[in-house]
């Protein structure tokens, strides 16, 4: 199986959950309610440092970008939301939920797909390619997709308390991490989300 078949076919299984969810956060992959999505999801605003344009990768059903201006404000910026969705009918989904945004949301996959612009910030994880592409993707994004001081964002993800996996990584492969934020998870006490930000 190619790279690309194995994002396709992947991206495939996934969207089916995310065109048949009932609600906006299980349509962007995360399960719980409301709250378990905003102390998820929203640890994010703690890698916002500065006014300016962020790309999320996998966007899903667009309900991340729907939520980052207010995430923004919380942390006392602006922030303009665009996102880069693999799954067509998926990409659709969210053009139809945000329509103000239609001409931000692109198709494509992250390790060919070529940006219009550089973006303030951008979103991504390391499970959105095979473990030996890692690397590769991480500094793909930083080279062709982050704006010379901006920020790589990993997560928000669920980890194990005790296990600070993407740092890990990022330490193995000699990246330095920026910072990193955690939040406790409602629903496990054993994990906590943490988000990670490399300044590029």
């Amino acid at each position: 199986m190619s790279d690309a078949q194995w994002h396709l076919d992947i991206a495939r299984v996934v969207s089916r959950f995310y065109l048949a969810a009932d609600t906006p956060w299980a349509g962007s992959g995360k399960g719980g309610d409301q709250a378990d999505w905003e102390q998820g999801r929203g640890g994010v605003s703690a890698a916002l440092d500065q006014d300016g344009s962020f790309l999320d990768v996998g966007c899903a059903n667009g309900y991340f970008m729907e939520c980052l201006p207010r995430w923004g404000a919380g942390a006392g910026v602006t922030i303009e939301p665009n996102g880069l969705e693999i799954v067509e009918d998926v990409a659709e989904l969210a053009r139809t939920r945000l329509p103000h945004w239609r001409d931000r949301i692109w198709i494509g996959n992250v390790m060919s797909w070529e940006p219009p612009q550089r973006f303030t910030y951008v979103r991504a994880g390391l499970e959105m390619v095979l473990p030996w592409h890692r690397y590769r993707l991480l500094v793909r994004l930083m080279a062709r997709f982050v704006s010379p001081g901006g920020r790589l964002i990993l997560g928000p993800g669920s980890e194990p308390r005790d296990q600070p996996l993407n740092r890990t990584f990022l330490n193995a492969h000699g990246l330095t991490v920026g910072g990193v934020a955690e939040r406790s998870h409602l629903q496990d006490s054993a994990a906590v989300y943490r988000t990670y930000w490399l300044n590029c």
